[in-house]
């Protein structure tokens, strides 16, 4: 019996240090309070870096009857909305939301005078549906609808287009500092009719290298390979990008009634994040079954604690869903979500709502 206990007791040491070795580590998510729409959680752990400041530069919720900056914005936005608050056409969990008609405008949608940011990383989240098929809904010159575009302005740019003219495909383009390999034809055309979340997740790339990052991901669903990079300086354009639009019909003209619809948006000058998803592993893929995956705003950010404003968006509930932490590299602290509390609490223990809109 001592020489079973003893191989058993050397088995487990060896196993330790093989996983020691391996770099396991206990990062992630340890506890959460109870998730409710609208409420403060919090979130306990290891590992999460830190974020200051914490909150995102501006989010915007025109699912709840308002077109201006969420109080939970670092910055209020005081260029022009383009678009009007609209009951025609609302995502789940809202009320509202961003009406735009397309026609007769090559202006930028929502935040039409586009969002700066001072900063070499950025992450935005968009959930939007287009009212429209980009193929029949062509002007003469195509569509040519640019849905993402970063800016040095205007100097030189980056964007991810769709043309009516050639099937709606969508590519990826780098302008003027990447001409060996212009673009990224990525097989993917706009889904009509549909509401999406769209998430853009950038690093600049270095002065004369080829190792700058944008990630454009659709309902979990990566639209090009997670290793691609881009060039996007060089030192006949140093200056790194510093502007976002979304949503212009560039060049063109399409017919009235092409509409638009935009239910809350997201923009930050860091890729940390906190999402709500129904994925209980994070994927990285760039096929497969769609991911819902819902943004969280953070209000403060530690590397063992994060508390957040809720919000559950188009999910019926917290109840079955899993929270990420993500870092400052766009990667999940922990691949393995963390199964956020039920609704079944008692409401006495819940802090009182706030107003995530």
């Amino acid at each position: 019996m001592k020489s079973v206990r003893g191989s058993s007791a050397l088995l487990l040491t060896s196993l330790a240090l093989l996983i020691a070795g391996r770099g396991v580590t206990a990062n992630g998510i340890d506890s959460v309070t109870a998730f409710e729409d609208g409420r403060y959680v919090t979130i306990h752990g290891s590992g999460f870096g830190t974020k200051s400041p914490a909150r995102p530069l501006y989010f915007w919720d025109f699912g709840n009857s308002i077109t201006g900056t969420s109080s939970f914005s670092r910055l209020m936005y005081t260029g022009k909305i383009r678009g009007f608050v609209s009951t025609t056409v609302i995502a789940l969990g809202s009320t509202t939301s961003l009406q735009v008609d397309l026609a007769g405008d090559t202006s930028a949608v929502g935040p039409q005078d586009g969002v700066s940011f001072d900063s070499p990383r950025m992450y935005a989240w968009i959930k939007r549906r287009y009212e429209f098929n980009i193929v029949t809904a062509s002007g003469p010159n195509g569509f040519n609808l640019k849905s993402f575009r970063l800016w040095d302005p205007w100097i030189h740019d980056m964007f991810v287009n769709y043309q009516g003219s050639n099937g709606g495909t969508g590519h990826v383009e780098v302008e003027h500092t990447q001409n060996e390999r212009p673009s990224i034809w990525f097989g993917k055309t706009p889904i009509p009719g549909s509401w999406v979340i769209e998430e853009f997740d950038y690093q600049s790339s270095t002065v004369g290298r080829q190792d700058g990052v944008l990630l454009y991901i659709r309902n979990g669903i990566a639209m090009w390979e997670f290793s691609a990079r881009f060039s996007m300086r060089t030192t006949a354009y140093a200056n790194p990008y510093n502007r976002l639009f979304f949503d212009q019909v560039s060049n063109n003209r399409v017919a009235p009634g092409t509409f638009e619809y935009i239910d809350s948006i997201y923009v930050d000058d860091s890729r940390q994040r906190v999402i709500l998803s129904d994925e209980p592993t994070w994927r990285q893929v760039t096929s497969g079954k769609d991911a819902h995956r819902e943004i969280q705003i953070p209000l403060s950010w530690t590397d063992s604690r994060i508390e957040i404003a809720a919000r559950k968006g188009s999910f019926d509930s917290g109840a079955g869903k899993y929270l990420y932490v993500i870092d400052s590299n766009g990667q999940p602290v922990s691949t393995q979500g963390f199964a956020v509390p039920g609704m079944d609490v008692n409401p006495a223990t819940l802090r009182k709502p706030v107003n995530t809109r």
